[in-house]
């Protein structure tokens, strides 16, 4: 019975299949677990065809893929949550009983700053803008997320 021709028909044999099955990042290993009797120049030759490297990829999409969906699993939060969660953290009322510190509010902002891509880029650059700020326009900050114009009352 003829040997089939991995290279020009894309089917590989059960040897193949257990090379490609054994394969996690080396491939004289996956040679050796496979049975091949030269392990070394087998995994060379096996690496060299398209059928078996076109194997190995789709094996690797799969896997990562199904890691993804386990991991999805575990999670019970998604990035809108952690997004809205930090926007309510940076617009609470600073009348509330259990308020987080104001500092837990600017972080809230900054975190949500960085990744919208907006311009303030450290911690230094926040800290300057609030040099010489009163509370209140801190807390008005806080609230709008800009300070009140010069000479304007605070809620105007």
């Amino acid at each position: 019975m003829p040997t089939r021709d991995s290279e020009a028909t894309g089917i590989l044999n059960k040897q193949m299949l257990e090379f490609v099955a054994a394969w996690q990042g080396n491939a004289i290993a996956a040679a050796r677990a496979a049975g091949y009797k030269n392990p070394k120049s087998s995994a060379e030759k096996l690496m060299n065809n398209e059928a078996i490297r076109a194997a190995i990829k789709e094996k690797q999409i799969a896997m990562s893929e199904e890691s993804g969906r386990l991991f999805a699993r575990e999670l019970k939060f998604c990035r809108n949550d952690v997004l809205n969660r930090m926007w309510e953290l940076a617009n609470l009322p600073h009348e509330e009983k259990e308020k987080p510190s104001f500092e837990t509010q600017l972080k809230a902002m900054q975190s949500l700053t960085e990744i919208f891509d907006n311009d303030i880029t450290r911690t230094a650059d926040l800290t300057r803008q609030f040099e010489g700020k009163t509370q209140a326009e801190m807390e008005f900050f806080a609230t709008h997320g800009y300070f009140p114009e010069p000479g304007a009352k605070n809620g105007e």
